[in-house]
């Protein structure tokens, strides 16, 4: 594995595990979506507020490894004020980047490139993906 990417990784992994982006329970959110992986027990949700195709306002809560957790704190991140159009590439970007397209991960930002850095780890793909996924099949249905 790169060196630089194993570093951004084990940094921003570290970063949003400790202080995670809006990290909180809104059970008053018009959407509330389940990401939950039966194998290991993570557990997130999903707190979505959205007007007019744009998310207002995203929030998660829940509990699971500092990678699952970290993930989630990037996409609750990278989603604030998103139309659902361009949210919809951001997901389809972020799965696509873990199954190794190369290219994805050099014009990819930092904090969704160092996710990259679980492939190493095939068994903590799922974990990376979680959140991601979970949003994806909501999307789908939308």
């Amino acid at each position: 594995m790169n060196r630089n990417l194993a570093d951004l990784y084990q940094t921003i992994m570290l970063q949003h595990d400790r202080a995670p982006f809006h990290f909180q329970k809104i059970e008053t959110a018009p959407i509330i979506i389940p990401a939950y992986n039966p194998v290991c027990g993570d557990q997130f949700k999903l707190f979505l507020n959205i007007k007019n195709d744009v998310i207002q306002s995203a929030h998660f809560h829940g509990y699971g490894c500092a990678i699952s957790k970290a993930s989630t704190s990037v996409l609750v991140k990278k989603m604030q004020d998103l139309p659902l159009a361009k949210l919809e590439i951001l997901v389809a970007t972020f799965l696509q980047m873990l199954q190794a397209d190369l290219f994805i991960i050099e014009n990819a930002d930092e904090e969704m490139a160092a996710f990259a850095a679980a492939r190493q780890f095939p068994e903590r793909l799922t974990c990376a993906t979680l959140s991601w996924e979970a949003l994806s099949m909501f999307l789908k249905k939308e």
